[in-house]
This record gives structure tokens, sequence and C-alpha cells, in this order.
């Protein structure tokens, strides 16, 4: 078994190209920086830049008074107006970027408590610096893959950017429920007994909402960036707790922009891809089986009694997860807590079955059978099985999609005849799905083999003639960790160096020729192998939907590849055909490209290529599409190639070998769009990946680690940030093992009405 390797994607040139933010902005025009303000270069600054696009997104203030806070000591007649900080905001943060916005005191509220509970953007003052707050641990994982190496990037580690104990603990998430935390406020703190003359209406509950907020600001911040009396003047109509929030908010960015290198964009060498290895925010994969799973808590006693079966990380996380679930009340965890096996689960084990054991599950959504199969013996097992009057529960999953075969104790899968006769029962007497896939991607042979069952014994089941040959698409798939079972032949694959080359009297362009090769090359695989044979792969184990999700559709080439005729963005959005003369180059994320995205995704998908796939990498094409769709142009195909993904299969809470979600994906890229759609479409906002990172710890060290100072990159991320942690993206800081694997009842603060 050979060790994983990192997940490799690709993060586009959009996400990584550097701003153009030349001295002169007048004469530097380009669609990343300022140019589209009035051409004064003093008038937008990177610094007015992050400070604008920071008020944007964490608080309810109109554009234009957020233009009066960034720029209260300019000139009066040489303030920008309304028009100039839109043009400037659609740079940053794309098109149509009101729904980043907050639209309530309580929405923002929430953002902002979030942001308080960030150890590396809000540090304590105990500890002013993000090297202060150490995870729990301080070796390096030993069930983690090699020590942490970045080509050329920056280390979290070195940047301060703790690797999150999966321990961790969120404070109280409500604004309203987190006030009375924080309700011991120094003699110092601002606004804390406004006299009768001042009283704002709105003082009390803007004080309960950002509590937690002020509290931290205060503690960790003596800058003055923005006095009091500018903010009293131009706030005049806010609260006193409010104008406060907004000054701690302008107290961040100057710590955050004297660790900015101040050098010109031109001596950054600019990139057309960077490789997911070079991430420096990226986590480190595992090399075993995750833990902990679902299906782990269900021998958690064992665990307790003998820690040694665990490395240091891993006990540190089952402590934390062990005092978390002695809270909840007994009725939630029927057969077995971390102090051992409960009456009702010894009295199982016995052989004493109850009708009513049958409709009991636990806090993670295991039912007896997931008991029975990880702690029971054979026997057990297949008395339950003999007396199910409803064969549903065989098929039943727990909140990591693991059914009762993928937590069968090692025991029972090293029996080769037990093993059969339990498959030939399953799939003749119950029509149960035995390929059922967990959110690694892991089906029960992948289990079998992990849990040592030989080749000849899977060759025994698998070769069986209960097998139809249609089963094939389903056993011989790839897991997130590179496993890939099968009986037959190896699977095709095809070096697309090999396969495909330019022909000779091609009408590209010779300047485009070098970009376009590779694109051309992944077009004609899909064209001609893929659609010949839905289950090709190049050589690095990518079908057909990866490589569609790496084209870059902007290039003039792309569409005579695929057959069309290469205007399908000539016409304008009101269906006039512009002229030659004013016809403007499209991009990847124009609305023609993206429509023929899309299209092809339809006839991708309508070949029988799998939207659940797992490449070499250990990554699906969900995970490629959001890495690699474009967000500055059309905002609205994007999002429906996404939910057309999905629909087709593509799991939304699927994980890499590193334990990220598509969502950790869209943060680390900066997509906001592609974040937006996953969590409408119920991604879990509470997953943590291999580092016990949350998506709000992977915004902050992406923020700090990459693209520093450069006003797109930092407005992307931050807006993904902070969306996030709104009420809308229901995301927190510190998510513990019930929000992250509970049943939605037992996930804290979260808008049910989602599920």
């Amino acid at each position: 078994m050979t060790s994983p390797s990192l997940p490799a994607l690709t993060i586009p040139p959009d996400i990584t190209r550097l701003p153009e933010l030349s001295p002169d902005l007048s004469r530097s025009p380009s669609s990343y920086g300022p140019s589209a303000t009035t051409g004064r270069p003093a008038m937008w600054t990177r610094f007015h830049q992050c400070k604008m696009v920071c008020l944007y997104v964490y608080t309810t203030l109109p554009l234009q008074k957020i233009v009066k806070v960034v720029h209260h000591k300019t000139p009066p007649n040489r303030c920008p107006g309304h028009d100039s900080a839109n043009k400037n905001l659609n740079t940053l943060l794309d098109k149509e970027p009101r729904w980043l916005h907050p639209r309530t005191h309580e929405d923002m509220g929430r953002r902002l408590e979030q942001l308080a509970l960030s150890p590396s953007r809000m540090p304590s003052r105990l500890n002013d610096t993000p090297y202060g707050r150490a995870s729990s641990y301080a070796t390096e994982p030993s069930f983690l893959h090699a020590p942490f190496k970045s080509n050329g990037s920056t280390s979290p580690a070195l940047l301060g950017v703790p690797q999150h104990s999966m321990a961790s603990r969120s404070a109280p998430t409500s604004p309203t429920s987190s006030y009375q935390a924080f309700a011991a406020w120094s003699p110092s703190q601002p606004c804390k007994t406004p006299s009768a003359s001042t009283y704002h209406p709105k003082e009390e509950h803007d004080r309960m909402l950002f509590a937690p907020f002020l509290r931290r600001a205060t503690m960790t911040s003596s800058s003055t960036t923005t006095s009091t009396s500018s903010l009293k003047t131009i706030l005049a109509d806010y609260s006193p707790a409010y104008r406060s929030a907004v000054k701690g908010l302008m107290r961040r960015l100057p710590k955050f922009f004297s660790c900015s290198r101040d050098v010109s964009p031109f001596s950054e060498p600019i990139s057309a891809v960077m490789d997911w290895l070079d991430d420096g925010a990226g986590p480190t994969p595992y090399t075993g089986t995750p833990f902990p799973l679902p299906g782990d808590f269900l021998s958690i006693d064992k665990y307790m009694q003998l820690p040694q079966m665990l490395n240091q990380v891993c006990r540190s996380v089952l402590n934390s997860a062990a005092r978390e679930l002695l809270q909840v009340p007994a009725t939630s965890l029927p057969w077995v807590t971390p102090n051992g096996l409960t009456e009702k689960g010894s009295r199982i084990l016995a052989g004493c079955i109850r009708e009513s054991d049958f409709s009991e599950v636990d806090v993670f959504g295991n039912t007896l059978l997931h008991f029975v199969a990880a702690r029971g013996h054979t026997a057990d097992l297949c008395g339950i099985i003999r007396q199910l009057k409803d064969g549903d529960i065989l098929q039943q999953a727990n909140t990591a999609g693991q059914t009762f075969l993928h937590v069968m104790a090692q025991g029972t899968t090293e029996t080769p005849s037990f093993m059969t006769e339990l498959i030939r029962s399953l799939r003749q007497d119950h029509d149960v799905d035995i390929y059922a896939q967990d959110h690694y991607g892991r089906n029960f042979f992948h289990m079998l083999w992990a849990n040592g069952v030989g080749q000849t014994i899977l060759d025994d089941i698998l070769a069986d003639d209960i097998f139809k040959s249609d089963d094939f698409k389903r056993w011989s798939t790839r897991d997130a960790f590179g496993e890939d079972l099968r009986i037959s032949a190896p699977r095709v694959t095809h070096d697309l160096a090999a396969d495909y080359t330019l022909p000779p009297d091609s009408a590209i362009d010779p300047v485009e020729s070098n970009a376009s090769s590779v694109e051309l090359q992944l077009v004609h695989f899909i064209n001609h192998d893929v659609k010949q044979n839905p289950r090709a792969e190049n050589s690095d184990g990518r079908n057909g939907l990866h490589c569609l999700a790496a084209v870059n559709f902007g290039l003039a080439s792309i569409p005579t590849a695929l057959g069309m005729s290469g205007d399908t963005g000539g016409a304008s959005p009101r269906g006039r055909r512009r002229t030659s003369g004013g016809s403007k180059k499209e991009t990847g994320s124009s609305e023609g490209p993206m429509k023929t995205r899309l299209d092809s995704l339809r006839d991708v998908l309508n070949w029988g290529v799998c939207a659940n796939a797992y490449d070499a990498n250990g990554n699906t094409p969900l995970m490629a599409f959001v890495a690699q769709l474009p967000e500055d142009g059309n905002y609205k195909l994007g999002p429906r190639i996404l939910e057309i993904l999905i629909e087709a299969g593509g799991n939304v809470d699927a994980r890499n070998r590193a334990g990220e979600t598509a969502l950790h994906i869209a943060i680390r890229c900066g997509r906001k769009l592609a974040a937006k759609a996953l969590v409408d479409q119920g991604a879990n906002v509470y997953a943590r990946d291999a580092l016990g990172r949350s998506v709000l710890d992977v915004a902050d060290a992406k923020i700090l680690a990459a693209g520093r100072g450069y006003p797109g990159e930092y407005a992307r991320l931050e807006a993904c940030r902070a969306w996030l942690s709104g009420q809308k993206g229901g995301a927190i800081q510190n998510p513990t093992v019930l929000d992250e694997w509970g049943l939605v009842q037992w996930k804290r603060s979260v808008d049910k009405s989602r599920f």
C-alpha cells in the first residue's frame, strides 16, 4: 500500500494573479487594481481598499458612510464619490457583491463574534501574537503524513496560525446568549454607562450584540487609527457601541498590514497556475484511517481504557469528545458512553434484544446494527438480521455515511466464510446496497482491505456469481486514499501528452498555442476517450468531469475544439450582436464561456461519467469545479454548474485525504459564490480538516499566509469568512465533535430549516 500524497488541485489564474497596483494608478489600468477610480493615485490605496471591504462585509453601514469612515482624513474636495467606491467594490468583490453585506445588526453581531473568537486574528493581550495560541499538542501528529512542507510558501505554523486541535470548543455562538459571558466590562470600556444626554435608543441592544467583539478588541489593541471624535461625527446616527465596533474593526487592519510585504506587485512572479502542493495554508493528509468518525464512538470506552492504542493527537481529541459526550442526556447514548457499556448495551451484547431496540439511534446516527457490528460477535449480528421485519435499518447510515458494514469489528471481517454468506444474504434476501460509500468514498470492500483482508479473499467474495456485471462500476471505485480495488485487469489510463498533439495546421493563434495546448489535450480526451468510455481516466486518475473543471473556456480555441462556432458569447446581454470593432475579448468567466461549460457538463453527465469519483490525488469532481470555477464575470452560471453536479450525485460532504470538504476548498481558493452555493445545498459548515481546522480557521490561515497586502485576494478571502460566519452561513470558529458529526438537533446555532 503506497503512502498517499497531498491532494493536488490547481488554483486558477484569477485567484493567484497579483492585482495591478502601480504607484501611478492612472497609468496602470487593470481589472484587478483600482483603475476604476477617478485616476488620482492617492484616492484608493490598498489600505483604503481593504478598510472598505472589511467594513462592507462586517458592518451594516451603507457604502456612502463607509467611504466617509475610510477617507475621514482626506480633504472633502478629494474624497472619492459613490460611483468610484462602487467601481472599486465591484473590482475587489466581483459583480453584485450586495449579498455579502450584512443586512441586520444581528447578522453583523454574529460575524463580529466569530471574528473575536479567532486566535490568529484577535489574539489575547496576555499573549498578543498568534504564536501564543499553541494547539493542545506540541509534536507533529504521528497519524498524519510527513511534516508540513511548502515550496516557496509560508507554513501556517511560522505565521502563527495554529494547527487547531479538534478538542477546541467554541464559545456560545448566539450574540444574545453570549452577552452574560462578556457583561463584566472593565471601567475603561467605552460606552458602559452613557449619559442621559447622549443616550442612543439602540445602545443597550447594540452593546448586547457586540459585547464579545468589543471586549476582545479593547483588550488586544491600542491603535488609534480612526479617532473616536471622527467616528462620532461621521456616525452620529449610530450608537456608541456600534461606533466602538467599527473602530475595533479598523484597529485590526494596521496589525495585518504591518506584517505585509510592501513591495511592488511587479517584483512578484505572476504564475498562471498555483499547484495545491504549494499552498502553505493547506492541511497535511491522513496516512491511515481518519479519526474520529461517528463509528469510532461505538468503542469510545475501549479507547479511554487503553489510551496507548492512540497517539497523542488522537488522545487529545478523544478526551475532549468524552467530556462533551458525558454532558448529553443518557438516552442519546443508549449503548456505550465514555465510561463503558450501558445497561442496555450489555443486555444487547448478551443476546437479549427487544423490539424497541431496533428503532433507537445515538447522537451520531448509529443504529443497533452499527453497535452490534462494532462490538458484538458474528452470531449476534446474524441473529439480528434474521429477526428483522423491516429491512430499512440494514441500509441506514450514520452522519459520516457509514453503514453497519463500515464499522464491523476487525475480527468479524477476517472470517471469509461468514463474510461471503453475509454478502450473499444481504444481496439476495434484503436487496441491500453493499457499495454504499462513506464521506471518504470507501465502500465495504475498502474497509475489508483496510482491516487486512487479503486479495485472495476479496477475489472470492467479488467473483461470486451473485454479482452482476453492472456491479463492476460500483465496487471497483477509488477512495480518497487512492485505494482502487479490482479483480479484473487494471483500468486503462490515458497519457494526454502521448495521446494527443496539436495538429500542424491548427488555426490557433501562435501566441495562444502554448497556453492552450494543455487545454486542448483535455478537450480531446473528453470528446474522444470519455465519450466512448465514461470510466476513462487520464494518467492522474481524473475522469471526464475532473478534466472538464480544468478547461479554460475563455481561450478562443476551446469552442472550436468542442465543435462549436466559437462565437457562443458574441451576443451582448440584451441579445444584440456586437460589431467587430466593438467586440470585447471574453474571459473564462464571461457569459459565453460559462454557458459553454454548463452545456458541456450536461453532456458529460449524460454520457454516464461518475459525479462522485475520486482522482489519484483524492479529490472529487465537485472539489475540482469549486477550486477552478471563475467568479469575476458571470455570477449566476457558476452556482448553477455546482448545483447540477450535486444533483447528479456529487456528495457535498465528501472529503479528500486531508479531511477537506468542497467547502474547505472553496474558502481556500477565495470562491465566494461557490461557498454560498455549497451551503445552499446543505454543506456541513462545521466540518474540520485533518488538522482540526474549521472553515473559518482555513480562511484565517489563508488571509495571513497568501497574497499579503494585495487587496483583491484579501477581499475575496475576507468576504468568504464574513459571509460564512453570518446568520445565513452559520459557521462557527471552533466546532466540536457534536457540531461536526452530531445529528441536526445536536448542532449548535444551526438554522435547521436548511436540513
